[in-house]
């Protein structure tokens, strides 16, 4: 939708987009010369693929009421991620698969009735994130004039990683897949509410002095499950995990134009880092070390 005029120079415009992809591959990208023949030859145990898509859509609407203009915009995203991939390698390198998952152990170092070591590893990625912004712009005629506004976010990330081996002793089962010899199922959550505001006073028609501040209140949640059973032995990780930080950063500016194309100014501002799914609070950083004295 696009603007419409109204009285009293008033004004109301709307926008909605919405965007998806999808990417699937098979295969991978690295060869193995030493097999000969066709110059993309690669022998695998397990087939890899990949399945990855996205859908977002977002709302933008404006309004002008007065010399005031009021902006809302939200958005909604998700991605679901599935992929799956050749592990074996790491059976044949690892000193830990044969002796705790595969074959028989005497506790000597002597193996005996191994399975078939061959691995594979298959993950999911399920993310979600909404957001809401709401601000208002004073006239920019006044001679001290502000934007104010307030946000809120959510994060979801969901995610599960199996490694499989069809060889593996029954002493070394999990209860959730006879294959599965190692699992990460996890699930964080980050949400943040803020408020900003941003003043600036135009003292002349050259001086202008600005100050600005942005408050935000943010709490990140992890929950997982780790387990493994090597030698038949459980060995297993629950962190629940929950850190909040408050604060406010600041920004301060000056300027002045000499003449026209020619301005002098100084900046002091604070900066900040939204939090992502691949990124961690710094109450967070060491969940790992919370989750094992836990």
């Amino acid at each position: 939708m696009r603007c419409t005029t109204l009285p009293r120079k008033s004004c109301r415009d709307a926008g909605a987009k919405f965007v998806t992809q999808r990417l699937t591959s098979q295969g991978v990208f690295d060869v193995n010369p030493a097999l000969g023949g066709d110059d993309l030859n690669v022998a695998r145990y397990f087939n890899d693929s990949l399945d990855d898509v996205f859908r977002q859509s977002s709302i933008t609407a404006t309004g002008r009421f007065g010399g005031f203009e009021f902006t809302y915009a939200g958005s909604y995203f998700d991605r679901n991620i599935t992929y799956t991939h050749d592990y074996s390698m790491y059976s044949d390198y690892s000193s830990f698969i044969a002796p705790y998952y595969t074959c028989q152990n005497n506790g000597a170092g002597v193996l005996s009735a191994c399975g078939d070591p061959r691995e594979e590893f298959i993950g999911t990625n399920y993310i979600r994130r909404w957001d809401n912004e709401m601000r208002v712009q004073t006239p920019l005629n006044y001679p001290v004039h502000a934007i104010v506004g307030v946000f809120n976010e959510t994060i979801e990330h969901r995610y599960t990683e199996n490694y499989d081996i069809p060889g593996l002793n029954a002493q070394s089962i999990l209860d959730s897949n006879p294959y599965t010899y190692l699992l990460f199922d996890g699930n964080r959550l980050d949400r943040q509410t803020a408020a900003f505001s941003e003043v600036t006073w135009d003292v002349t028609s050259k001086l202008s002095l600005l100050g600005g501040v942005r408050w935000f209140d943010e709490t990140n949640t992890i929950n997982g499950l780790f387990q493994a059973k090597p030698g038949g032995s459980l060995f297993q990780l629950t962190p629940h995990v929950t850190a909040t930080e408050v604060g406010a950063i600041k920004k301060f500016n000056a300027s002045y134009k000499i003449q026209p194309g020619v301005m002098v100014y100084g900046t002091y501002s604070e900066g900040y880092r939204p939090n992502l799914s691949v990124r961690l609070s710094a109450q967070l950083r060491n969940w790992n070390q919370v989750a094992v004295a836990r």
